[in-house]
């Protein structure tokens, strides 16, 4: 009769170890997922509130300073008159663009999607032709040929109004959040239960 009674006191520590582990599991899960989604929306939030970079008029060929993007930010693109023809055969006399980042100088030459759409500054329809991408602040950008000598040149946020990258990290954080608590109360009903 002993060995019936020694069987059942094994299952019973078994089931023990196993609800334990999975208990500290759920703990871990819970702590790791909380910690993803607040990181999530301290930068989903911190990207919505600061504002895009300003747009800076380039005038007759000159350098300028280009300012630093907020997080998730898609950068900064070239815009030029649309009177202003390109050949878009890399280095135009109408328009080349250089950057300067730490001391390093290259050729801006990424084309700039058309879907980012036209603009408009001071009665002049712009449209986007050079990708100058996310900038760190410490970069300047020169422009040379007929259109930056015309003033005609642009440079400006790819988009304007609320960032869609930090509206999806706060919806995402705001996911993981619940899925937290989910997670959370799953494991104090099994405690109860």
């Amino acid at each position: 009769m002993e060995r019936p009674l020694a069987a059942s006191r094994h299952r019973s520590k078994w089931r023990y170890t196993n609800s334990r582990r999975l208990q500290a599991v759920r703990v871990i899960l819970t702590i790791v997922v909380s910690i993803s989604s607040i990181v999530l929306l301290v930068l989903g939030i911190a990207a919505w509130s600061l504002p895009e970079t300003e747009d800076i008029h380039l005038i007759s060929a000159s350098t300028v300073h280009l300012q630093k993007s907020p997080p998730l930010s898609q950068g900064q693109v070239v815009f030029v008159s649309k009177d202003i023809g390109l050949d878009g055969t890399g280095p135009d006399s109408a328009l080349s663009c250089s950057i300067t980042r730490e001391s390093s100088t290259s050729r801006v030459t990424a084309p700039a999607d058309p879907s980012i759409g036209e603009r408009a500054r001071e009665d002049t329809a712009l449209r986007p032709v050079l990708r100058i991408g996310a900038t760190h602040g410490d970069e300047t950008l020169h422009c040379s040929g007929t259109a930056a000598e015309s003033g005609a040149v642009w440079v400006m946020p790819v988009r304007v109004g609320v960032p869609f990258r930090a509206l999806v990290a706060t919806v995402a954080g705001i996911g993981l959040l619940g899925l937290a608590l989910i997670i959370h109360f799953g494991r104090l009903l099994d405690r109860e239960g």
